[in-house]
């Protein structure tokens, strides 16, 4: 009798500790699964990154508006629609650069352009 006691007690743990496990789902956008820790930018029907440099840096200077970012991600998600980011601010705008059709800028809050690039 003992010895089921401690079986039924054993088993019993393991249910509990393997339905307390999380699941991260809940936190995913529809149609984006790629789990990237990338600054991505989706702008123009086109997923693009931060290369990490400013306008000033590649001596380029912001075009026309494009619009501004609608929604911020979690940086583990891989934005899938148009004006949403994982890195940028909700609000932050982006620029077209003319004669680079897959170059954008965003502008940050302390004025510089930060490049977003689609490879």
């Amino acid at each position: 009798m003992r010895f089921i006691n401690i079986s039924s007690l054993i088993i019993l743990m393991l249910v509990i500790t393997g339905c307390s496990e999380t699941n991260n789902e809940e936190d995913e956008v529809e149609g984006s699964s790629s789990n990237t820790y990338e600054a991505l930018l989706f702008v123009n029907g086109k997923e693009t990154q931060s290369i990490g440099k400013t306008a000033e840096d590649f001596q380029v200077e912001p075009g026309d508006l494009i619009g501004k970012v609608e929604t911020k991600y979690g940086l583990g998600i891989a934005p899938k629609k148009e004006l949403t980011s994982n890195f940028l601010e909700e609000g932050t705008e982006i620029y077209s650069v003319d004669g680079k059709p897959n170059m954008f800028l965003a502008k940050k809050q302390n004025g510089e352009f930060e490049v977003f690039d689609s490879f």
